[in-house]
């Protein structure tokens, strides 16, 4: 008993001095700027895919434009799995929020430097559950278009897939994620339908006069293919790289490939988010990636988003 109390004592201590390490702190770094103050969004992501991370950064910058900061994303000074040597990693997908660079504020009077983690604190965070709370919904939306925007390239690029893909009216978008998922069942995380649910209720879809094609996004090849047996020439979808899972793999984010690749596979998952919101029909788990779409949308005529609760 003695011995619990001092392991219960030691892990709080410890959660203590970790959180005050990962705390929001006021930096000056020169005298320019003096009327503005600068909120630099900067933590470390590890694994964490390409919209968890625009998940927390929009949180972090919502939390800035309230408090009359102007928020600059830093993925430079900390890594994520998109990391490319010195680049700034936001860069590589997104402007900068109000256009400022770390480059711009770096001799200036009044910083804060964000606390190290997902979101400012709990009255910024959000998670899938928002998509049935409409009002916040459309709330961080509104956010997301103003402050989330493609860097030109990348923009240039979405646009030219999408037209190439003859995205119509009558086009069922569909987000399906990859068997590493269903398999691993990750704590805590939103379950997933599996891919022949899906399949099956974009066949219902398909009875009706409404929809006549899909467009499917997943980066899991084996997913890619039960949709090509099953939809045959009514299938769209984009040729980019994917991978290749059995049950005993590891995450797709864990798959060791080279760093540009990655990062291909990475615009390629933004590419595939924005067709999806262009759709008037969309059909997805509840995914980080399906709050991207959501909040790139203006709506949808059809959507179903799979409320099967959380793994243990």
């Amino acid at each position: 008993m003695l011995l619990d109390l001092i392991k219960n004592k030691y892990n709080h201590l410890k959660f203590r001095v970790e959180e005050y390490q990962k705390r929001e702190r006021k930096l000056s770094f020169g005298n320019k700027n003096p009327d503005k103050i600068f909120y630099i969004i900067s933590f470390d992501y590890g694994t964490q895919g390409l919209f968890a991370i625009v998940k927390s950064t929009l949180s972090h910058i919502m939390y800035a434009i309230d408090k009359s900061w102007i928020p600059v994303v830093d993925l430079q000074t900390c890594r994520c799995q998109y990391s490319q040597g010195n680049e700034n990693t936001w860069e590589l997908f997104f402007e900068q929020p109000c256009g400022y660079k770390l480059d711009d504020i770096k001799d200036s009077k009044n910083i804060r430097k964000s606390y190290n983690g997902m979101y400012p604190h709990g009255n910024y965070d959000f998670y899938v559950d928002i998509l049935d709370d409409q009002i916040r919904c459309e709330h961080i939306s509104e956010a997301y278009k103003k402050y989330i925007r493609p860097q030109k390239s990348v923009l240039n690029y979405m646009q030219q897939m999408y037209e190439k893909l003859f995205i119509n009216e009558k086009t069922v978008g569909v987000l399906c994620r990859g068997t590493d998922y269903l398999n691993r069942k990750p704590h805590n995380h939103p379950r997933q339908p599996e891919p022949e649910i899906v399949i099956k209720d974009v066949r219902v879809l398909l009875g009706t006069n409404d929809y006549n094609s899909i467009f499917v996004a997943t980066e899991d090849e084996e997913v890619l293919n039960l949709f090509k047996k099953e939809f045959g020439n009514k299938l769209k979808y984009l040729d980019q790289p994917r991978v290749n899972l059995d049950k005993n793999q590891k995450f797709i984010s864990e798959i060791k490939v080279e760093g540009s690749i990655r990062l291909k596979m990475a615009i390629d998952y933004y590419t595939a988010l924005y067709i999806l919101s262009k759709c008037n029909a969309v059909i997805a788990g509840r995914t980080a990636g399906t709050l991207g779409v959501v909040f790139m949308s203006n709506g949808f005529n059809y959507s179903r988003f799979y409320d099967l609760g959380y793994y243990d």
